[in-house]
């Protein structure tokens, strides 16, 4: 899902700057080029230590609900989308906060894998996270031809509402619990090495939890 709504932003908004603003597509892709390479310093400055601090799951829930706020604020404001600054704006608060919310979910895609088949496990997240990215901009136009930009908007927000109330379930150190009974078990049937479990922070930021 959080690949899906990502999907449809990148897929919805070069449209919606030029053919609702009358921008041109070098001003959106020096708009886009801006923040992202912002938002990537900040990121490798800022994002893994509040992922540490705060815990993975809980913020990404916080992302995910700031960045739905910010695209139904976009929904509801449509007589602001042509003033000087206000898009740009939301643009870059949204790229900040979905740059934030990867490196998170890219720890927690980690954490969630065993180790023994670590590669393969995160590989498969990363490609269901591709697959949602592809499927939602195969669907800008069929959506579009139904929907105005406002209602894409809020499809995008209860997108992310969604993610934010599904990635609560996730519990990293029940996770591990269950991942270390895994490996104890495969070491006695295969007479294995065990493979030391990385020290991995509380899905709360409590401190830490082997």
């Amino acid at each position: 899902l959080n690949g899906t709504a990502m999907g449809l932003k990148d897929a919805m908004m070069p449209v919606f700057t030029v053919q609702r603003l009358a921008w041109t597509n070098s001003e959106y892709a020096d708009l886009t080029s801006g923040a992202n390479v912002t938002a990537a310093v900040c990121a490798m400055v800022f994002a893994g230590w509040l992922a540490d601090r705060v815990g993975k799951t809980r913020i990404i829930g916080i992302y995910t609900v700031l960045i739905a706020l910010g695209w139904t604020t976009l929904a509801l404001t449509p007589r602001l989308w042509a003033t000087a600054g206000y898009f740009t704006a939301s643009i870059y608060a949204i790229q900040f906060l979905e740059t934030f919310c990867i490196v998170a979910v890219l720890a927690t895609a980690m954490n969630l894998c065993w180790t023994r088949v670590a590669a393969t496990q995160f590989t498969l997240y990363m490609v269901c996270n591709n697959l949602g990215i592809v499927v939602a901009a195969s669907l800008l136009g069929p959506l579009r031809g139904q929907l105005g930009w406002s209602a894409m908007f809020l499809l995008t927000a209860g997108l992310l509402v969604a993610v934010a109330v599904l990635v609560g379930f996730v519990h990293l150190g029940a996770h591990r619990s269950v991942l270390g009974r895994l490996e104890a078990e495969f070491n006695a049937e295969q007479g294995a090495a065990p493979v030391p479990a990385p020290v991995v922070p509380s899905d709360l930021g409590e401190g830490l939890t082997p």
